[in-house]
This record gives structure tokens, sequence and C-alpha cells, in this order.
């Protein structure tokens, strides 16, 4: 069995962290060839690492059949990239048909040049859905919608990594034969037990009084980051000081970490809130925390949601997106109505001051966390729809 993999960016966020999980365990089973085609674009690390796991790749070009363009431009657009994908493809098929490839996955709903390969050169195509477009990107299809219909419902099997995309596709785009599978997140277990006994830290997090916080992702809107401090203020207004947050993430929008940092400024919240941009150190430094943060508009799935569980965590987290699907309240968490930094707060002071309750919280999540996100149960899963489809 070859698989073409097909990767809509070359940034190690979470659709290819999520791939690379899937591409490690696939090639381990006995008479499965790998290959993954990359977009024609210079940002992120994403070849590197192929390179350093032995992975085979190369480079297509091809448009995404997503943008931000208004009413006016998006049918022209729309139409413009179809016309160009189905030109580029004639190229890429060369390279299909040399490599004998039985079936194509492409890894995110913002890509659909795999399913017009498939479609031409008549071999079954997976669709691994991944996000929400409009609320995660303020991105929206910008294709034909007869041509997404059709391209969606001729897929062999669309996976969907939660309800919550599930339900978005097929309210657009009915009999649309979708799998909900949800995301194996690999976690490691050696950089966690290093990271106890790593000085620095030990040092950054390993002594502070109260009880801590975080929340790991981009710096944006979306995220919910200024809800947080929003929390934090009225927990400040109240009193309660006892805790500290500490923001993990670059910026991911122009001029959201000033805003951030202005508003704790503003509110007394230096002692409290931590901002410290971008680390790799994840697995390691989450386990020096106590309670994880998810504020978000509309998780896709919430990769940091599960490693927080992973790492022993209970989760505070918004009632919107697949965050709820995630989260047992009472068990591995709490939700909160999404846009409401009172409910956090009044949340965030029943952590403070329960921490042995949040203590055994962690340890149920963890549990739960360890079943429900293997790696090998997604990727078991993931193999046999590729049976099935070939099969067919």
């Amino acid at each position: 069995m070859k698989i073409l993999y097909i990767a809509h960016c070359r940034c190690m966020y979470g659709a290819n962290r999520a791939l690379l999980a899937l591409l490690e365990n696939m090639r381990r089973r006995p008479g499965t060839e790998l290959l993954v085609m990359l977009p024609a674009e210079i940002d992120g690390d994403f070849a590197e690492v192929l390179d350093e796991r032995g992975i085979r790749y190369f480079v297509g070009v091809f448009h995404r059949w997503s943008d931000t363009a208004g009413k006016r431009l998006r049918r022209v657009k729309g139409i413009y990239r179809c016309l160009c994908n189905v030109w580029e493809i004639r190229t890429i098929g060369r390279r299909l048909q040399r490599e004998n490839v039985d079936l194509i996955h492409s890894n995110s709903g913002t890509i659909q040049i795999g399913a017009m390969l498939a479609e031409r050169y008549g071999v079954p195509h997976i669709w691994h859905v991944r996000e929400l477009m409009e609320e995660h990107y303020h991105v929206e299809n910008i294709y034909p919608r007869g041509v997404s219909r059709r391209l969606l419902q001729n897929s062999f099997a669309v996976i969907a990594i939660s309800s919550a995309v599930a339900n978005k596709i097929t309210k657009k785009y009915p009999n649309v034969p979708i799998r909900i599978v949800g995301d194996g997140v690999e976690w490691k277990e050696e950089a966690e037990k290093n990271g106890n006994r790593d000085e620095t830290l030990q040092a950054q997090f390993g002594n502070e009084k109260g009880i801590r916080f975080v929340c790991v992702g981009v710096l944006s809107e979306g995220k919910g980051q200024k809800d947080i401090l929003k929390a934090c203020a009225l927990l400040h207004g109240a009193g309660t000081e006892e805790y500290r947050v500490h923001f993990i993430g670059a910026e991911g929008e122009a001029g959201c970490e000033k805003e951030l940092l202005t508003y704790a400024e503003e509110n007394g919240l230096r002692d409290n809130v931590r901002f410290w941009g971008y680390r790799e150190d994840i697995s390691a430094l989450l386990p020096f925390m106590d309670v994880g943060i998810t504020a978000s508009h509309m998780e896709a799935f919430g990769l940091a949601t599960a490693e927080y569980m992973l790492a022993g965590l209970p989760v505070l987290g918004s009632d919107s997106g697949a965050t709820p699907e995630l989260l047992e309240e009472g068990k591995s968490g709490f939700l909160f109505p999404y846009g409401d930094p009172e409910g956090l707060a009044q949340r965030m002071k029943y952590c403070i001051e329960h921490r042995d309750i949040v203590a055994d919280m962690g340890s149920y999540a963890r549990d739960s966390a360890r079943k429900r996100f293997s790696v090998e149960k997604n990727a078991d899963t993931v193999y046999e729809i590729y049976r099935e489809a070939l099969k067919a």
C-alpha cells in the first residue's frame, strides 16, 4: 500500500504535528510505503523534520480553496484557483503515476488538490478535516459550491476530528461520507521526566507559590487570552492573589501581544501573569503547572487541551467547539460560557481554594487522556479506513 499524504503548509502547527505522529505509526506497518507532498512555500520547518525522520517528500505547486476575499472577488478567485489546479494536477499526476500511488490522504480541509488528483487518476481519496475554517482563520471556501460538493461526496471518507467539525461539514454539504476520528496526541513522557530534573525549569516554575494556571496557544483574539486577563482582573479586584497564569505561545495576530501586556499592566496584574512566547519544551514544562485553560472561541479538536490532560492537569474550557467533547464536567475539568470572564474567574477561584480536588481531577484527566488520545488507536482506525478504501 503506497499512500500519498498532502500537507497544507510547512509549519509545525497542530495539523502537521498530528500528521507526523500518524506517519511515524504508519511507516512501521508491513507493506506500507509513505510519500508526502508539501506546498511550494518557504516558511516552516516540516521539510527538515521529514528529512530527520527519513520520510520521503516532494514539493508540489497548488492553490488552496480557502481565502478571505470579499463577496465580489470570492467567485472570481475561486474559479481562477480551480482552473490553476486543473493545470497543475497534470504535473503532479505524472509523479503520482511514476510512484504508483494507491491512495491519497489530504491532511487539511483547506486544500482540495488531493480530491482533484484522486478523481482524475482513479485512486481512493481520504479527506482529513482538522479545522473550522471560518472560526479559526476567518477564511471561507471560495470554490464553486457544486465543485466543492462533488469533491467531498466523491471522497471515500471525510475524516472529521470532532463532532463539531462533522456537524459543520454536513450542515453545508449533506450526504458526505463522514467519519469522526479524534486525533491521537504524541506525548513525550521522557521529556516530562527529564523536565522534572531540569534546573532551568525548576528555577522558572518550581518555586512559585500559589496555583499555576497555563494557557498554550498563539496569541490571538480567537484563543481568548484577553478573557483570561479579564478574569484575572476580577480576581485581583476581589483580593484573590494566590495564583499565576503562564501564557505560552507566539504572537498570532499583529499587535495582540502588546494589547495583552498593556491590559495586564493597567489592571495591576504584573505579578499574576507571565508571557513566555513560543517554547518547544511543552512536554517538560506542563507538569510544573496545576490547571490548563482553553478559552478559545472554536477549537476543532483542542490539541493543547489534550496535552494538558496527558500532563495530569484538569482543564477549564470554554463551552464551544470541540472542547465539551474532550472534558468530563467535574471530573477532568470545568466548562465555562465562552466569552464570560466572570464565569472563568469563578472556576479559577474554585481551583485556587480546592487544590486537593484539583490534584485528584488531574489524575483522572491523565488516565482518561491516555485511553482516549492514543496515537496507536488513532492510527489503527485510519489504517482500517485505508483498507476499506482499497477493497472498495
